[in-house]
């Protein structure tokens, strides 16, 4: 993400701010399972892949920051129930969301480790001995 300064808005913005953090919270729960999964498998995915993944929830990391002080801000402002109750809820989701990036970018980081990028670099005789001394195998 840019080292610019962030740009809050009027309330007027809380449904395009809620579409992007429900769109976010969606996003997340839909690839965690498959990366957990994966976790066991990591050469499926090759290192351009789980790189574009760690770049995309970095900056969904970074957003979050950003989308807690708006909320902060608006707040502190004069707002309808509804509005004010809207707040709330997003503030929760963002609360919730949070644990959810930590868990991708780290899920990334582990199978990255084993991407079919790092088994490509080893030798024949790394991976036989791999395959031997795994615990797995039949």
């Amino acid at each position: 993400m840019s080292e610019r300064e962030p740009r809050f808005h009027p309330i007027g913005m809380l449904p395009v701010i809620a579409e992007l953090i429900d769109g976010y919270a969606r996003d997340a729960a839909t690839l965690l399972p498959d990366l957990r999964q994966v976790r066991s498998r990591p050469h499926v995915f090759d290192d351009a892949t789980v790189d574009r993944v760690a770049a995309v929830y970095g900056e969904i990391g970074e957003m979050l920051l950003i989308f807690e002080e708006q909320l902060r801000r608006w707040g502190e402002e004069a707002l309808t129930a509804s509005q004010r109750a809207e707040v709330a809820q997003l503030f929760d989701q963002v609360l919730h969301l949070r644990p959810l990036v930590e868990e991708v970018l780290s899920l990334a980081a582990e199978i990255r480790k084993g991407t079919i990028n790092r088994v490509m670099e080893k030798s024949d005789r790394e991976l036989g001995l791999e395959a031997l001394l795994r615990p797995d195998r039949c």
